[in-house]
C-alpha cells in the first residue's frame, strides 16, 4: 500500500506540474458557473416577476433542484469525458515514451501497483477537479429555500463516480498506444459507445441485454435525481475495475513475452467475469435502495406501495399487446422494451420482482374502419401489415394476425390500442395505454388497475337511472362520461379501478352493495315510491352524490329536506357579461377532502376556482346527527345575487328586482358535504346546486372529477399516487444579487485561480 501511494503522490504532483492540469480544473469550472448563474438568473428573473403580478406566488412548483437537474447538470456532465481525456491520455504512455517505465519495471514493483497507483493519483486529482462544482452545489443550497443538501451532493456523486469511471477509461488506453492523442481519441471513443449503445440493435434480445448491462446513462440520472442503489453503485465499482484489470493484463503483456491468444483470453475472461456480475448485482429483489430525496421521490407512492404488499409473492404475469395498425404501435417494439421496462416498472420491481413480461405483436383493424385499405388501394390485411413493418424498419414475421389471438374480443372492445393484460393467479385486468399522457398508464392508473387483482369485490359508482339524469356512459357536453367511464384516459374511474354503473329504482329497491350513489340532474319527477328507496338507502347509511340544477329543484326536494339542506328557488346571476355563470371558490374542507385535493392548498389563485354555468344556492342545517360544510362557496358583492322566475337567456339583460323576490346574500354556498355514523360506518353525502362544474364540458374538471367520487367512497378509492409539491420553490436572492454573485463566481474566483496557478508554474519551471 505504502508502494501504491508513493506512485499515486507522484502522480499527483505531475499532474499539478502540468498547465494542462490547471486549464482543465479553470475551464470546467468557468463553464459549469455559466451554466449555473445564467439557470438561477432566469430563475431569479421569472420569481421577481411573479411576485410582483400576485400576491400568492406559488414558485417554482416542481422544484427548484428538479428542473435544476433537467438542466444545469446537462451541462456539468456535458464536458467532462473530454476533460479526463486530456488528463489521463498520457498517465502511463508519457512513463513509456520518457523511459521510466524500465526504471519501474526494474524495480521490485508489481504492475497491480503501477496501475492502482496511477489511478489512486488521478482519483485524488478528481476530488481537486470538483471542488469548483461543489462550491456551486454549495451555493445553490444556501440561495434555495428550504434546500435539501442531500438531493444536491448526489449530483456531486455522480459527478465523482463519472470522472472516476472515465479516468479509468482513460488510464486503460494511456497503456496501449504510445501516442497521447490516439489514447484520448480511443478513450472518447468508448464513452460515447457506452452512453450511447442503448440506442443500437436493441431489436436483437441478446444484445439488447447486454447493452442494459454496459450503458451507464440510466444508472448515472438515477444517482443524479438522488436515488442510490446498490446496482448502479457496483456498476461503477465494476467496470472501472475491469478497465483496471484490462491496464494490469496490457502491461504485463509488454513486460513478459505472452501469446496474444493467451491476452486475449485474459481480456474475455475479465470482461465476462464483470458481465456476470453487473448482470447479478442488476436482478430484481437483489438491489438495495436509498432514496435520498426530502419527498421520496424517486420511490414508489406508498399508496401504490401497500397495494403490492398485498399480493402474496405469487408471480404477476404482464403481456403487452401491441398492434401495428395503431396509435402507440413503436413503444412496443422490441428496440423500446428496455424503456418500457426500466420507465414504467422499475419501481414496482423494486417493490414486487417476481413479474413476468410477455409481449405480443398483432395486426388487426376495426370492423367497418376503411382507413387503411384507402391508404393502401388494392391491399389485403396482410400485405398492408407487411408494407407498414417495412416502413418501421421491424420484421412482418414479429406480428400475428389479430384473429389468431384466443383473445381478440378482449382486444376488439379495446379497439385494438396498445393494452397490458396483467394476470395473477386466477384473475386478469387490462391495464390501458393512456392518450395525451406519452402512451404508459399513470401510476395512479396502475394502481387502481392492480387492486383488482386483489380485491375480494369490485368497486362501484352507481348513477341513478330512469329519469333523464345524466349519464356516465355519454359523452355529450352535459354528461358525465369521459371522466367516469371512458376508457384509455388518464382521469376516468374506469382507468383508476372504479367501476361505473347505473340503476333505477323503479322497480325494486336500492342493492345493500351499492357503495355510491350519484344522482345527477333529473328531469323527471320521482313517484313517492322511488322517493322512499332512494330515503330508505340514505337512512340505512348509504353514501350519496345529489347534483340539482336550478329549475328542477323542485325534483329532488323531498329527499334534500329530509337531509336538512334546500335548494333556493331561482339561480344565481352575475352583473357581467355572461350573466348565468358564476365562479365559486373550493373552500379549506373541500381541498381537505382527499389527497387529490390537497395539492391545491398551494395553489389557491390557480387551483380552487371553478366556474359554473348555471348554479343555485343551497341553505341548510345540521339534522339527524349529521355534520355539515360548505365545499363550494361565492362571497357576495353587489353584483351577484339570486334570480327567482324563469331565466331566459336569449332576452334582455335581467336586472336584480326586489320586488320580484330576487336576494342577494353575504355568501353563498354551492355545495355542502355531510357526514354521521350509522353504525360502524361513516355515511357521507354531497349536494350540489349546480350539474355542470362535473359534466364532460367542465372548465378543467380533472381538479374535481374523482374529489368527489373518493370523499364518496370513503377516500378508499381511486388509489391516488400524487407526490406533496416540493419545499424548494423559492429562491432566497433576486436577480441584482445573483448578477453580483455570477461576477464573483464566474471572474473574480477564476481569475484568483489562474494567477496562483501561474506562479506555482513558474515557480516550478525556476526550481
Amino acid at each position: 500500500m505504502k508502494i501504491i501511494n508513493k506512485i499515486a503522490l507522484a502522480e499527483l504532483r505531475n499532474l499539478f506540474y502540468s498547465p494542462v492540469s490547471w486549464f482543465v480544473i479553470l475551464a470546467f469550472y468557468v463553464i459549469n458557473a455559466i451554466f449555473f448563474f445564467e439557470w438561477f438568473d432566469r430563475m431569479a428573473s421569472g420569481q421577481d416577476a411573479g411576485m410582483m403580478a400576485v400576491d400568492n406566488y406559488v414558485g417554482k412548483v416542481t422544484g427548484i433542484l428538479k428542473s435544476m437537474n433537467f438542466e444545469v447538470t446537462k451541462g456539468f456532465f456535458k464536458y467532462v469525458h473530454l476533460f479526463m481525456a486530456l488528463l489521463t491520455m498520457g498517465v502511463i504512455n508519457r512513463e513509456m515514451n520518457a523511459g521510466s517505465i524500465k526504471l519501474l519495471y526494474s524495480s521490485p514493483i508489481r504492475n497491480r501497483e503501477i496501475v492502482l497507483g496511477k489511478y489512486w493519483g488521478i482519483v485524488l486529482f478528481n476530488l481537486i477537479f470538483l471542488l469548483g462544482t461543489a462550491l456551486l452545489l454549495i451555493t445553490g443550497i444556501v440561495i434555495v429555500k428550504e434546500s435539501y443538501p442531500p438531493e444536491f451532493l448526489t449530483i456531486l456523486l455522480s459527478l465523482f463516480l463519472l470522472a472516476n469511471f472515465y479516468a479509468a477509461i482513460g488510464l486503460f488506453f494511456s497503456s496501449v498506444t504510445n501516442y497521447q492523442i490516439v489514447a484520448a481519441v480511443f478513450t472518447f471513443l468508448v464513452f460515447y459507445l457506452l452512453d450511447t449503445i442503448l440506442n443500437y440493435g436493441q431489436q436483437y434480445d441478446f444484445f439488447r441485454t447486454v447493452s442494459e448491462l454496459l450503458s451507464f446513462r440510466y444508472k448515472r440520472g438515477e444517482i443524479t435525481s438522488g436515488l442510490i442503489s446498490s446496482r448502479n453503485l457496483l456498476y461503477f465499482i465494476l467496470m472501472i475495475a475491469m478497465f483496471l484489470l484490462f491496464a494490469m493484463i496490457r502491461l504485463r503483456s509488454v513486460r513478459v513475452a505472452i501469446p496474444r491468444r493467451i491476452t486475449a483470453l485474459h481480456y474475455l475472461l475479465v470482461f465476462s467475469g464483470i458481465l456476470l456480475m453487473v448482470y447479478l448485482s442488476s436482478k430484481p429483489g437483489w438491489i438495495l435502495y436509498k432514496d435520498l430525496t426530502k419527498k421520496q421521490s424517486n420511490t414508489l407512492h406508498p399508496s401504490a406501495q401497500e397495494v403490492l404488499k398485498k399480493f402474496d409473492g405469487s408471480p404477476i404475469k404482464v403481456t403487452l399487446y401491441i398492434n401495428l395498425f395503431q396509435k402507440f404501435e413503436k413503444f412496443g417494439f422490441p428496440e423500446q422494451r428496455f424503456v418500457y421496462t426500466s420507465g414504467l416498472w422499475a419501481e414496482y420491481l423494486r417493490f414486487y420482482p417476481n413479474v413476468q413480461f410477455d409481449y405480443v405483436c398483432y395486426y388487426a383493424i376495426k370492423e367497418g374502419d376503411s382507413a387503411l385499405y384507402k391508404q393502401y388501394p388494392g391491399k389485403n390485411i396482410d400485405e398492408i401489415a407487411a408494407l407498414r413493418a417495412e416502413v418501421y424498419g421491424v420484421r412482418k414475421s414479429l406480428f400475428k394476425p389479430g384473429s389468431s389471438l384466443d383473445n381478440f374480443h378482449d382486444l376488439e372492445k379495446e379497439n385494438f390500442n396498445a393494452i397490458m393484460k396483467v394476470s395473477y393467479k386466477d384473475k386478469q385486468t387490462y391495464v390501458r395505454s393512456i392518450v395525451g399522457g406519452g402512451a404508459w398508464p399513470h401510476p395512479v392508473n396502475m394502481a387502481g388497475q392492480l387492486t383488482r387483482l386483489i380485491r375480494d369485490s369490485n368497486v362501484a359508482v352507481s348513477f341513478m337511472t330512469g329519469h333523464l339524469e345524466r349519464s356516465p356512459f355519454r359523452f355529450t357536453q352535459r354528461d358525465f362520461g369521459v371522466y367516469t367511464s371512458k376508457t384509455f384516459e388518464t382521469s376516468s374511474l374506469v382507468d383508476r379501478g372504479v367501476d361505473v354503473d347505473t340503476i333505477s329504482v323503479m322497480e325494486a329497491d336500492i342493492p345493500d352493495d351499492v357503495q355510491l350513489l350519484v344522482v345527477a340532474d333529473p328531469k323527471v319527477p320521482y313517484d313517492p315510491i322511488e322517493l322512499e328507496r332512494i330515503d330508505r338507502y340514505i337512512q340505512r347509511g348509504g353514501n350519496a352524490i345529489f347534483f340539482v340544477e336550478p329549475g328542477k329543484q323542485f325534483i329532488l326536494d323531498p329527499v334534500l329536506k329530509k337531509l336538512g339542506v334546500v335548494a333556493e328557488d331561482g339561480m344565481l346571476m352575475e352583473n357581467s357579461q355572461d350573466r348565468h355563470m358564476v365562479r365559486g371558490r373550493l373552500t379549506n374542507k373541500a381541498l381537505t377532502m382527499s389527497q387529490e385535493m390537497e395539492r391545491f392548498l398551494l395553489l389557491p389563485a390557480l387551483g380552487n376556482g371553478l366556474v359554473h354555468n348555471v348554479a343555485t344556492t343551497l341553505s341548510y342545517q345540521a339534522v339527524d346527527g349529521f355534520e355539515v360544510e360548505p365545499i363550494i362557496k361565492i362571497a357576495g358583492n353587489k353584483k351577484l345575487w339570486l334570480k327567482k322566475g324563469v331565466y331566459v337567456a336569449d332576452s334582455i339583460a335581467p336586472v336584480f328586482s326586489k320586488e320580484q323576490g330576487d336576494l342577494q346574500l353575504n355568501e353563498y354556498t354551492i355545495a355542502v358535504a355531510m357526514k354521521r355514523k350509522v353504525g360502524d360506518k361513516e355515511q357521507r353525502i354531497i349536494v350540489a346546486g349546480d350539474a355542470d362544474f362535473m359534466s364532460n364540458n367542465a372548465i378543467d374538471p380533472k381538479k374535481l372529477n374523482h374529489h368527489f367520487y373518493s370523499w364518496g367512497l370513503n377516500n378508499r378509492y381511486p388509489i391516488y399516487s400524487f407526490y406533496p409539491f416540493n419545499d424548494d420553490r423559492y429562491l432566497k436572492v433576486n436577480r441584482d444579487q445573483l448578477e453580483n454573485m455570477m461576477i464573483v463566481y464566474v471572474y473574480v474566483i477564476p481569475a484568483i485561480v489562474f494567477f496562483l496557478a501561474v506562479a506555482f508554474l513558474i515557480r516550478r519551471r525556476k526550481k
